[in-house]
């Protein structure tokens, strides 16, 4: 009896310490609530005394923001899309950055010279910039390519992010977006753009390269086509021939002999691929350009830059934020004085 008796109180001091852990978890739920609720009653009376602070600090707020509006022009965005097999990312955008960075330092009559344009029309460009443009299923791809490659444990995060950055710097279709202050000015700006990035040498000799062998080929194929005509129509000739004489014993057409013979139809197939790549060959000689316009830049007439009534909400948020930093500024001074007081008393008791 006496060995059953620790178990018996083990047991009972095992049940008392479980519900003294759920009561401290209680007391703890109900300290948080009351010291929530506190804190909202605290932050309405300091409400209800600083009212006048609060509604001052707001309406200064607000008044930043309207003058902020009114000091700062209203400015507008819109975008360019341009295919290229000449540019790269990296290429256009170090054009581009060029362009923003004189805007951006207001260099209106240099800006004017490289897009052909007055420096009245180029004083009211706020900003350049170039995002490549991927399709879904360019997206896709890459995902499932750098899936594969993250499989290997070999290849950490940095290097597959360089790899990504890589593959999306090889996309022809690119997106230039600006910010202007007046929209008149986006025509004049769209062609200064185009010429900017087609008159240099880099593209020039590229596209010429290109037009050549592009020609070159051309003339080669329509020889070669021609040829192939020509053995067409000895080959129909022979057909004619053969049908008229006939063979004793033998309806078949053989070319050479039996080892070496060749299936008549196949001039008709070379023909018809020569065909196709002539007409692929044309149309590569009608699309190599240095860029194209896929879409031209649209005068929104929704501001980018922020509207009065967001600017004076912002200003008056900002200023309540200020109002109760404030508060609680003066509430912890008045509790560092009372601090302060009762010490002194003490000391003087003392």
């Amino acid at each position: 009896m006496e060995e059953r008796l620790p178990t018996t109180n083990r047991a009972a001091s095992d049940e008392i310490d479980i519900r003294e852990v759920f009561a401290a978890i209680g007391r703890s739920f109900r300290r948080i609530g009351n010291s929530f609720i506190l804190a909202i009653l605290k932050i309405r009376q300091a409400t209800k005394k600083f009212a006048w602070l609060i509604i001052t600090c707001m309406l200064i707020g607000a008044g930043i923001g309207y003058f902020g509006y009114r000091s700062f022009q209203t400015y507008y965005a819109s975008d360019l899309t341009l295919s290229s097999n000449y540019y790269n990312s990296e290429m256009l955008k170090s054009a581009i950055r060029e362009l923003d960075q004189l805007a951006g330092e207001g260099n209106n009559v240099v800006l004017a010279r490289k897009l052909n344009i007055t420096p009245e029309q180029s004083a009211v460009i706020r900003s350049l910039r170039v995002e490549p443009v991927t399709s879904t299923s360019d997206a896709v791809e890459i995902e499932n390519l750098l899936r594969y490659i993250r499989s290997n444990e070999e290849i950490t995060e940095e290097q597959i992010e360089e790899l990504r950055t890589r593959l999306m710097a090889e996309f022809t279709s690119f997106k230039i977006i600006t910010t202007v202050y007046d929209l008149s000015v986006l025509d004049a700006l769209e062609q200064g753009i185009i010429l900017f990035l087609k008159d240099n040498d880099y593209i020039r000799r590229r596209v010429a390269i290109q037009q050549e062998n592009l020609i070159a080929m051309r003339d080669k194929l329509l020889r070669e086509q021609e040829r192939l005509e020509r053995l067409k129509t000895l080959q129909a000739d022979v057909y004619g021939r053969l049908a008229e004489t006939g063979r004793a014993g033998s309806n078949n057409v053989i070319f050479g002999t039996p080892e070496t013979a060749t299936d008549p139809l196949n001039v008709y197939r070379e023909d018809l691929l020569f065909s196709r790549e002539l007409l692929k060959t044309n149309e590569r000689i009608e699309l190599n350009r240095g860029l194209e316009i896929v879409s031209g830049f649209t005068p929104y007439g929704a501001p980018a830059s922020l509207s009065l009534r967001s600017q004076l909400l912002i200003g008056a948020l900002i200023g309540l934020g200020v109002a109760y930093l404030i508060i609680i500024m003066i509430g912890i001074n008045q509790a560092l004085n009372r601090y302060e007081t009762t010490y002194t008393a003490r000391k003087t008791t003392a």
